[in-house]
């Protein structure tokens, strides 16, 4: 996508919007995670509660993979061609972004089908609440990494 690029401006601008779409899906996520919350009855007998469930699952799968796949490449990219040191930054902070993918996997590895959310519908307010906390450690540290490896290179002025 980015490949065809011909200058650092043009390869700021295509990462520009591929951050903004994937942080338009991270709104999504957060939004379903709120609404699924926010249901008072959490069980297999609820279609609202199981469609959301389900919904969330995939979204959740769906930003952690554009994020591993698509946008941190993409960063580390921009970064090295600055030669600035700031590529670093994602050497740091990766270890710990995939712990939280490790506990998407894990959530989703939970509740992705009705046999499984039959298994584990009674934690779900519990693993939501933990869930909140690692999307919200995860999304800081991915602010961090966009401002260091992209937003700093901007070629307008802040």
């Amino acid at each position: 996508m980015l490949e065809n690029c011909q200058n650092r401006e043009e390869r700021w601008a295509g990462v520009q919007h591929l951050i903004k779409t994937w942080l338009a899906e991270r709104e999504e996520l957060i939004a379903i995670h709120r609404s699924l919350s926010e249901i008072q009855d959490l069980s297999i007998h609820n279609a609202t509660c199981l469609s959301t469930l389900r919904k969330l699952c995939q979204i959740l799968l769906d930003y952690t993979s554009a994020g591993h796949f698509e946008v941190y490449d993409q960063l580390l990219t921009e970064a090295q061609s600055y030669n600035d040191g700031s590529a670093a930054l994602l050497n740091q902070l990766y270890p710990r972004i995939a712990e939280s993918t490790e506990a998407f996997i894990a959530f989703n590895d939970s509740y992705d089908t009705a046999d499984h959310c039959a298994k584990a519908m009674g934690k779900l307010n519990n693993e939501l609440a933990k869930l909140g906390e690692e999307m919200a450690t995860r999304f800081r540290l991915e602010d961090e990494l966009i401002n260091a490896l992209h937003q700093a290179h901007s070629p307008e002025p802040a």
